[in-house]
């Protein structure tokens, strides 16, 4: 880009959910998001590809997940960015952690 070779073209997506705040190690809910979001930063044609998981304690209007793709064509930059929130919305229940109820956490036994 500085040399004036490359000139990206960027995409965001914005996911219409709110997720919970969980780690993307391994065996954790959201790990599979990560690999995902791993895989499309090899894909051929796109300079950076990320994925912001929202923040969801912000008292801000766009605290939801996004999609951020830079690519060598707007065209390849949307449809990246499209394809991977197509993949997380249809994906999205394998996201949610179950909630604790108060009696299941009575019943601990430390």
């Amino acid at each position: 880009m500085v040399k004036g070779t490359a000139k990206p073209y960027g995409h965001f997506e914005y996911l219409p959910f709110i997720m919970q705040m969980v780690s993307t190690l391994e065996g954790s809910p959201y790990a599979p998001i990560r690999q995902q979001v791993e895989a499309f930063t090899q894909r051929d044609g796109i300079y950076e590809f990320s994925f912001f998981y929202g923040f969801p304690l912000a008292d801000i209007a766009f605290n939801t997940p996004a999609v951020n793709c830079w690519a060598t064509s707007p065209e390849l930059a949307s449809s990246t960015a499209k394809e991977f929130a197509t993949w997380l919305w249809e994906n999205r229940q394998q996201f949610v952690a179950a909630p604790i109820t108060a009696k299941s956490i009575l019943a601990i036994r430390l």
